[in-house]
């Protein structure tokens, strides 16, 4: 699954997002298939899903797909806390990229 991750990397650097999405979609898929949906794993497919479709523009999907990558991270015993915060930043500019300043500062408190 690992390398579905680096080929939908290498689809998006190519700029052929659709095709990348699609290959995160299927890693997330396979990864439903054979893991305990609570494994870290998870929040890596959704982590990697919430920043393609943040440079898309479609910033209410990435929301979602970050606010299950931190559902994982927070219940996941040894997640790193840079994690977690990497998350919280992108959950941050999501907000602010839809004129939700106010929601912008909830992440950043948390």
């Amino acid at each position: 699954l690992i390398g579905l991750d680096a080929v939908s990397k290498a689809y998006k650097n190519l700029g052929r997002h659709a095709e990348a999405l699609e290959t995160l979609q299927r890693a997330t898929f396979l990864r439903e298939k054979g893991l305990d949906p609570m494994h870290p794993d998870f929040a890596t497919s959704h982590h990697f899903t919430g920043n393609l479709l943040a440079e898309l523009g479609k910033y209410e999907e990435a929301l979602e797909s970050y606010e299950r990558a931190l559902a994982i991270q927070e219940q996941a015993p040894g997640t790193p806390i840079f994690q977690i915060v990497e998350v919280l930043d992108r959950v941050n500019d999501v907000h602010v990229a839809l004129g939700q300043p106010e929601e912008a500062a909830r992440p950043i408190q948390r």
